[in-house]
């Protein structure tokens, strides 16, 4: 997907959101912290509330996305430049393509870099841009880092 197909395919954040929200729970929203399916409608700031464990997520809560404050999407935008290009993108054409600062360009690369792992372009065949929002909002578990004792 090139990135005219994405700003005609998701003119606003809020397309690029409900994208994602099917991708990740199909029809029904699911509370990305207790797993059920009480949860209230989407608010203005497109978060949801869940009635069981009474937790706000969204859909990027508990993936790859969660503690990034970029919008969408620009994800799926660096996404589609990934899509297109080979897999050795620089940070100057990220940052060209996306508009943002080359700090930001580099946080993105280092993170589809992450994502994409050592074998992900052997793996996917095909479609990248599908690929790569597939991943992004697959669940992400960080490895646990265990404190030295002091002795």
């Amino acid at each position: 997907m090139t990135a005219l197909d994405i700003q005609a395919t998701f003119p606003g954040e809020l397309d690029a959101i409900i994208y994602f929200e099917k991708l990740r729970w199909g029809g029904t929203t699911r509370c990305a912290y207790c797993n059920t399916s009480k949860v209230s409608k989407r608010q203005q700031d497109n978060r949801f509330h869940c009635s069981q464990c009474r937790k706000t997520f969204s859909v990027t809560t508990g993936t790859y996305l969660h503690s990034s404050k970029l919008p969408v999407k620009i994800w799926m935008r660096a996404f589609s430049i990934m899509g297109e290009g080979t897999s050795k993108i620089s940070i100057k054409q990220l940052q060209h393509g996306l508009g943002v600062s080359y700090t930001t360009a580099w946080r993105i690369r280092q993170e589809l870099k992450e994502m994409m792992g050592n074998d992900f372009g052997q793996a996917v065949k095909g479609n990248i841009f599908d690929a790569l929002c597939r991943k992004a909002i697959s669940q992400y578990t960080q490895p646990v880092e265990l404190e030295r004792a002091t002795v």
